[in-house]
C-alpha cells in the first residue's frame, strides 16, 4: 500500500500581516493510499465438468478441464502449459494414452506421446479479472482403468512482467471401461409372467 501524508515542520509559514510564525499543518494530514497489486492467476480445476466415464480405443477423450483466472489487476500471458498424465488400474499413463494435446479458445496444440511431464508451449492473453477454460484430451487404447491429469502453469504479468508459476493442479478422474448388460428378470420365471405389452 502506498500513502502520501503530509507534515508541518515548526515556523513554515507566517501571516502576511502579522508576521507571526506558526506552524502548517500543525497535525499529520494523511492523503489517499493505493493498493499496489502484481500480476495474479488462479488455476483451478473446472467445475462444470465432473468425473465421467469413457470405453476402451477411444479418441479424444476429454481427461482433463482446468479454470484459469487473471486478477483485477493486470492481464497475464500464458506462455507454457505442464501437463502430468496419470494413469490408475491397468491404464498407464504414458503407454496407454497417446496424442496427448491441450485445447485454448477452440486452438489446439501438436499431439505429443504422452511421457512423465508434458511441457506445451503456448501463447495466449488473458485480461484482467477474466478467465479462460484449459482442456486436456488424449487417445485412449484398449487397457482399462483410470485416467486424470495435473496442470501447472506458467507466464508474466503484461505490464509488470512479473513472473507467474502455478503448483500443479489436480484435475477430473475419467474411468476406463468396457460397458456391460443387465437383463431384468421377475420373480415369476412362466413366460407369461415375462412378457410385456
Amino acid at each position: 500500500t502506498v500513502m502520501v501524508a503530509l507534515s508541518g515542520v515548526s515556523s513554515n509559514a507566517q501571516g502576511s500581516y502579522s508576521s507571526q510564525l506558526s506552524q502548517v499543518p500543525l497535525n499529520l494530514i494523511e492523503g489517499p493510499s493505493m493498493r499496489v497489486v502484481g500480476a495474479g492467476l488462479t488455476v483451478a480445476r473446472n467445475a462444470a465438468l465432473s468425473n465421467s466415464s469413457s470405453v476402451p480405443s477411444t479418441n479424444m477423450v476429454r481427461i482433463g478441464s482446468y479454470v484459469l483466472q487473471a486478477n483485477s489487476s493486470e492481464a497475464v500471458r500464458v506462455t507454457n502449459l505442464t501437463v502430468v498424465p496419470v494413469g490408475g488400474g491397468n491404464l498407464s499413463a504414458t503407454s496407454s494414452l497417446s496424442n496427448l494435446f491441450v485445447r485454448v479458445d477452440g486452438v489446439s496444440t501438436t499431439p505429443v506421446s504422452p511421457q512423465g511431464t508434458n511441457n506445451f508451449s503456448v501463447d495466449f492473453t488473458i485480461p484482467a479479472n477474466s478467465s479462460k477454460v484449459v482442456d486436456i484430451f488424449a487417445d485412449v487404447n484398449s487397457d482399462t482403468g483410470t485416467a486424470s491429469t495435473t496442470l501447472s502453469v506458467n507466464g508474466y504479468g503484461v505490464g509488470s512482467n512479473i513472473t507467474i508459476s502455478s503448483s500443479p493442479i489436480a484435475g477430473q478422474l475419467v474411468t476406463v471401461g468396457a460397458g456391460s448388460l443387465a437383463v431384468p428378470t421377475t420373480a415369476n420365471t412362466s413366460p407369461d409372467a415375462q412378457l410385456v405389452v
